[in-house]
């Protein structure tokens, strides 16, 4: 089964907002979670290029392990990249790129306190809690 990376639709909760990031495929890539003010993602030693949303702040998400082209050679990420959202923290997403079985998700955030990332099976997702 072919991996993909397809955010779901983001949840504003209590206390949080929540993005899920359906990964399909038979296993959970590795992944890293870094966060900036700058809003530039690096690929592999290169010089970085900007996200396409505006933020106070931007968490990074980074999937290794990942196989996100279909055998023609086309991306299988289906969804709008940009995509703002109106909520306390989270204000949007986007696709940063990816290259050799590693990709990435920017969020936009606004004021946080912290954020949280965790994995789920049966199906693979990563989800990320965004505290505000």
């Amino acid at each position: 089964m072919r991996e993909r990376l397809l955010p779901g639709r983001p949840h504003r909760h209590t206390d949080f907002d929540r993005l899920v990031v359906d990964l399909g495929g038979s296993s959970l890539p590795t992944w890293t979670a870094t966060t900036n003010d700058t809003g530039l993602w690096y690929e592999s030693g290169d010089e970085g290029h900007p996200i396409a949303l505006t933020a106070k702040h931007y968490l990074a998400l980074r999937f290794t392990g990942v196989n996100n082209t279909a055998t023609d050679g086309t991306w299988t990420f289906s969804g709008p990249s940009p995509q703002t959202v109106n909520h306390p923290s989270l204000k949007g997403y986007a696709l940063t790129g990816g290259y050799e079985g590693e990709y990435g998700f920017g969020l936009a955030l606004d004021d946080y306190r912290s954020y949280r990332v965790f994995t789920l099976t049966s199906p693979n997702r990563v989800v990320v809690d965004v505290h505000h």
